[in-house]
């Protein structure tokens, strides 16, 4: 599954952190304790990483890299 188009970007909770239309918010998980993480929408498969690779993450989906652009554990 590719990160084709999808414009979801992932903050644990800080409403500020990106504009609020495009947020979906995990405020019951923390960063540090992430292993993968996938949540599903209709056509949309979202795979989160550990802390290190969270800023890398966030810019992958806002500009839609394919899933092999983001680094591996």
């Amino acid at each position: 599954m590719s990160w084709h188009e999808c414009q979801i970007i992932i903050a644990n909770g800080q409403r500020d952190f990106f504009s609020n239309q495009s947020v979906i918010f995990l405020t019951n998980i923390k960063w540090e304790d992430f292993h993968i993480i996938q949540l599903h929408t209709e056509n949309i498969a979202i795979k989160l990483l550990g802390n290190s690779h969270r800023h890398t993450l966030f810019n992958a989906i806002k500009t839609g890299y394919s899933e092999d652009a983001l680094p591996s554990e």
